[in-house]
């Protein structure tokens, strides 16, 4: 015989059940009113209680950012509609983040809201597309999901770089009224005048004023092809190459033309975790470059391993050996922010390179130099530790942090910077002025 109360779930509907008795009675304190309904299962056996299912809440939408949305800030503010909960029980939400291409299970945001809007205070990358989901919990772990939504992050947006000073020197940038940069100029009045392709808007030749002009030819598919550099003297190129149909740059050749005969000088070769473009920024990366070097007495072999921090370089070993049994290696680490790098934009939006380029500008202590080419990083570095040591066992190290002070859209205006080795300390400060 079962005994089921009927105080909290209301009024009872019963199939194949037999009732018995009913019968109404009033507690011994003669407070509270409680109907019992004694029951019969129709079946043989012993008699077992009923099971009253609880549910899940109610299907809700989610509401900010909306889906596909293109110009979402980098902190934004998450909003879902309020999951209804037949019983009333109290509602708490999960909400979970991740970046497009990562795959599923999505990493956890915040949990256990009791609103249904959540301000973020992570900081979103540039121009990535990122999805969301919210999850409605009852009390008894029941639980909906919503649907999954996804939103891109606001572009960076462009600035136009006018000084960057580092410690007594200063570089200077001046641009047409069309936008482009076509001057660098800095305080040594050592200058560079750039001209840009009429129909690419790709920079096309740069002239310093002191020494020497570089020209820059590209691809039918707009990829850097040629660069040449033209002196009193002197002559050098530098020919790139790139794996069809993925658009991965697999080799550098630099030659210097002297006298009037062509030298074969370096050889970079660029090998990826697999053979897909490094455009593309959910794909494999870089993981090593293998320069050759040629010498009257031979080849010095360069090797670098490279290791990456999401979109940027974060560790660098390199390590060289000459004909004549000098063996050298060189590791670097780096450390980055998540603010907009000023150089990158103008790599990008001005010069119209890849990350990977070959160029005549060190733009600042955010590019990397591999040798006959560089690689700019999205965002301000903010730690490099250098560790060198040759073949006799002598080591050296250093390291440089920057303190940065943001503008409102988030590129840097001031940094102080500190050098610590093992042999020396000294500070120095570097502003940005747009």
């Amino acid at each position: 015989m079962a005994v089921v109360q009927a105080m909290k779930y209301g009024p009872l509907i019963i199939i194949n059940l037999k009732i018995r008795t009913v019968m109404k009675y009033t507690d011994v304190l003669g407070v509270m009113p409680i109907l019992l309904i004694l029951l019969t299962n129709c079946s043989k056996g012993e008699d077992k209680p009923l099971a009253l299912k609880n549910s899940a809440p109610q299907t809700f939408n989610l509401l900010l950012p909306q889906a596909d949305e293109d110009n979402t800030p980098r902190m934004p503010t998450f909003s879902w509609e309020e999951a209804i909960d037949d019983e009333g029980d109290k509602v708490n939400y999960d909400v979970y983040l991740g970046k497009q291409g990562d795959g599923a299970p999505f990493p956890l945001l915040a949990e256990g809201l009791s609103a249904t809007s959540y301000a973020s205070d992570i900081i979103l990358d540039f121009d990535k597309e990122y999805q969301w989901k919210v999850v409605a919990k009852d009390p008894t772990g029941a639980s909906t999901s919503s649907t999954v939504s996804s939103f891109r992050v606001q572009t960076p947006p462009f600035v136009f770089l006018r000084r960057h000073a580092i410690s007594t020197t200063d570089k200077y940038f001046e641009y047409s009224d069309d936008g482009h940069l076509i001057k660098l100029e800095d305080s040594n009045q050592d200058s560079w005048n750039l001209k840009y392709a009429t129909t690419t808007e790709k920079l096309e030749s740069s002239n310093r004023s002191i020494e020497s002009a570089f020209r820059y030819d590209y691809s039918k598919e707009g990829m850097q092809e040629t660069v040449g550099e033209f002196s009193i003297g002197k002559s050098e190129g530098w020919m790139l190459e790139y794996e069809n149909p993925y658009g991965s740059l697999t080799k550098i050749f630099h030659e210097i033309l002297v006298n009037g005969i062509t030298k074969l000088d370096e050889v970079a070769t660029f090998i990826y975790e697999d053979k897909v473009s490094i455009v593309d920024t959910n794909a494999p990366k870089l993981v090593q470059i293998q320069i050759g070097s040629v010498t009257d007495s031979g080849t010095i072999s360069k090797k670098i391993d490279v290791e990456w921090i999401g979109e940027n370089i974060g560790k660098i070993t390199v390590e060289l050996d000459s004909p004549d049994g000098f063996v050298f290696s060189l590791q670097l680490e780096y450390e980055y922010d998540k603010n907009v790098n000023p150089y990158y934009t103008i790599i990008k939006e001005q010069f119209g390179f890849d990350s990977f380029y070959v160029s005549s500008f060190e733009t600042g202590l955010e590019t990397i130099n591999f040798g006959p080419f560089y690689w700019q990083s999205q965002n301000n570095i903010t730690k490099i530790k250098k560790t060198e040591q040759d073949g006799n066992g002598i080591r050296y190290s250093n390291e440089l942090t920057y303190d940065y002070t943001y503008s409102e859209d988030y590129y840097p205006t001031l940094a102080n910077v500190i050098l610590f080795s093992d042999i020396t300390s000294m500070e120095y400060t570097e502003e940005w002025s747009y």
